[in-house]
């Protein structure tokens, strides 16, 4: 199983050079990716801009939105921009896309609330039309850059996103969750994986959050309460009562992933 870390482009008030640093650091300690947690109508960097300073200083390691909210995103203009990052980063870029809770990110957007899901499977199977080199909506041409085709490995804690992820998508990354839900939520995914009638088998990632520094507890913490506050306090509580705080902590939760047969482990520093 490989470890990968994530840019924490969603804690507040970080100045701009700090992510490319970031980056090179975990790519010099070998991680084998980089993620991105984001959401429109929050004090944050966006996303993909930020992968894109990323990728700009780094050869080898991936990048990977984990995840960016699909449905509040244009789609041709989404689809553009990813092909584009995979070209820049030599096909390093997986992007990772979720629905999200927060109505809020779709007001903001003007996007529709009520059936995102449809939404999101729908733009799923544009993306993929305009990666192979379609022409769509009355477009002259195929949108480009081509040829390109990024993976899209998809995200959620209902069953029917996990199902939508192994119909149409590479892959699943499985939110924070004990061992056992991880198993139940990757057993769902190969079902409908060979249900669709699909070769091969799809990624499968999972992730934790982590804070190391004593100093940092606190920070952490109230990082935790504005970003996730929205879930109400047994939700903050979920996600607090799972955050790794010690070296040893990391160590048991990865020895507990790799069992659930995760190819790969994010681990989010909070």
């Amino acid at each position: 199983m490989k470890i990968a870390t994530c840019i924490p482009n969603t804690i507040r008030n970080q100045p701009g050079h700090l992510y490319p640093t970031w980056a090179k650091t975990a790519e010099s300690l070998n991680f084998s990716s980089i993620g991105t947690i984001g959401r429109i109508s929050y004090d944050c960097y966006e996303e993909l801009l930020v992968l894109a300073s990323a990728s700009a200083i780094t050869q080898k390691i991936g990048l990977m939105t984990t995840v960016l909210l699909g449905p509040i995103r244009e789609t041709a203009l989404l689809g553009k921009q990813a092909a584009t990052l995979d070209r820049l980063s030599a096909g390093r870029f997986t992007l990772g896309l979720g629905l999200g809770a927060r109505q809020e990110d779709y007001t903001v957007t003007e996007t529709p609330y009520r059936h995102r899901g449809d939404q999101l499977e729908e733009q799923v199977l544009l993306l993929q039309k305009i990666w192979k080199g379609d022409k769509i909506r009355g477009a002259e041409r195929p949108i480009g850059p081509a040829p390109n085709r990024p993976r899209v490995v998809l995200s959620g804690r209902a069953e029917a996103a996990i199902d939508r992820a192994g119909r149409i998508s590479d892959g699943f990354l499985a939110a924070p969750s004990p061992a056992d839900d991880i198993k139940k939520q990757f057993q769902t995914f190969r079902e409908a994986w060979e249900k669709a009638g699909r070769e091969g088998k799809g990624y499968l990632g999972a992730s934790r959050y982590v804070v190391l520094d004593p100093k940092l507890q606190k920070q952490a913490e109230d990082n935790v309460r504005d970003y996730y506050g929205f879930g109400g306090q047994e939700f903050i509580d979920q996600i607090l009562s799972g955050l790794l705080r010690t070296p040893a902590q990391v160590q048991d939760a990865i020895a507990e992933v790799k069992e659930t047969g995760a190819e790969e482990l994010f681990i989010w520093p909070v």
